[in-house]
């Protein structure tokens, strides 16, 4: 990666950070939306009617656009190629705000780095009461030159983006079309 892109990137991250921490909400009040969200719900391996190869980088999503049909259960599995964490979210707009906010306050605390999950933090009481050990089904964070799978079901219809909500990422261009089709 280039010097300008290294500093092009820290500069984002820097930029961004603070309004994801700005919007953060109360986290204990905070629900995973996997359990019941337009974009639909979590799948079962075994009823995958085809696997998605995808690729995360310093800002891309490849593919940009995806097709799935109403209902269908799809494995994505998702390589980062990139030198930073990234996240791959699968959410509507509003979901995905609230993971920026969410990923922000993630790096405050040092759960995350711009280049990894530390696992510890993550198990840690933050000083409200909680950690941060609980599931998101609708979220993967995959560290620099790692693979990471994740089965979704998606509903028959609805607004959905793919993206990576690291602060910056997605304002970054970091996301992917979705679109249902029959």
């Amino acid at each position: 990666m280039s010097l300008f892109t290294r500093g092009l990137t820290a500069a984002m991250l820097l930029a961004f950070a603070p309004t994801a921490q700005a919007q953060h909400h109360d986290h204990a009040n905070h629900h995973s939306p996997a359990d019941a969200t337009a974009a639909g719900q979590p799948g079962k391996a075994d009823t995958a009617t085809r696997t998605l190869d995808v690729t995360l980088g310093e800002h891309f999503i490849d593919p940009g656009t995806i097709r799935v049909a109403p209902g269908e259960t799809v494995r994505f599995r998702v390589t980062n190629k990139g030198e930073f964490l990234h996240s791959f979210v699968i959410a509507d707009t509003k979901t995905h705000g609230d993971r920026q906010a969410m990923m922000g306050m993630m790096l405050d605390h040092g759960m995350i780095t711009e280049t990894a999950v530390n696992p510890d933090q993550m198990k840690m009481d933050h000083g409200d009461g909680h950690g941060m050990n609980h599931d998101h089904h609708d979220l993967l964070l995959v560290a620099p030159g790692k693979s990471a799978e994740l089965v979704w079901t998606f509903p028959q219809g609805g607004d959905i983006v793919i993206a990576c909500d690291m602060p910056g990422h997605y304002e970054a261009g970091m996301a992917a079309s979705l679109t249902i089709t029959r």
